[in-house]
């Protein structure tokens, strides 16, 4: 049972890391709490690879498998977890023969080359993506809904959603789970809901925009 663990190692940690990614994309984890438990994984993961580099097997199939889901990561967590993998599973196969040698230095050589890139153009896209909500817009309504205007830079124009937002859990600084789905709609429908629910202003303890 080892044995298989070991080898199929990076099978086990690419799906889960698909399941975390896309199953759950709606799902909002933040925190002091989240962040060192992100760190001590990310660490023993760099261990493990590198302790069974061995043993461990499909190295190539699965650096292809991050490089391709890189820009669709659902924050920077998962990118940086998606380009230390590629990275270091592009050295792990240099060190082998045959087709894996060559296989891993062309990706490892594509993925260097477009790096500074890429990051820049990652980084640009999640610090607008984490703050593309206007907070004057951004309401908790009852029934757990959720609703504001959005954009995506000043090539965009003002987007409106009104979805769900559970919070599981909320202790400040420590840990934040929530989730929250964004649902496109008009700016009709979006005032209307606005106009006939009660709805409070996000980080305004007396903002209430009470039924009309």
């Amino acid at each position: 049972m080892k044995k298989i663990l070991i080898n199929y190692y990076l099978i086990f940690v690419f799906i889960l890391f698909m399941v975390l990614n896309f199953v759950f994309y709606d799902f909002e984890v933040e925190g002091l709490l989240y962040t060192l438990f992100y760190d001590v994984l990310f660490i023993l993961n760099i261990v493990f690879i590198v302790r069974n580099r061995k043993s461990i097997t499909f190295k190539v199939p699965v650096m292809a498998g991050y490089l391709l889901i890189l820009i669709f990561c659902k924050d920077i967590y998962y990118v940086v977890f998606d380009i230390a993998n590629v990275i270091l599973l592009g050295i792990m196969g240099i060190l082998e023969n045959g087709l894996v040698r060559v296989f891993s230095a062309i990706i490892l050589g594509l993925v260097l080359f477009f790096s500074l890139y890429m990051i820049f153009f990652l980084m640009l896209v999640y610090i607008v993506s984490g703050n593309d909500i206007y907070e004057d817009t951004h309401y908790y309504c009852n029934d757990n809904y959720e609703i504001y205007s959005y954009s995506g830079g000043a090539f965009d124009g003002f987007h409106y959603s009104i979805g769900k937002h559970y919070e599981f859990m909320n202790i400040d600084g420590i840990i934040e789970i929530n989730y929250s789905d964004r649902n496109e709609v008009s700016e009709e429908k979006y005032n209307n809901f606005l106009k006939t629910h009660s709805c409070k202003l996000v980080g305004d303890e007396d903002g209430t925009k009470k039924n009309s």
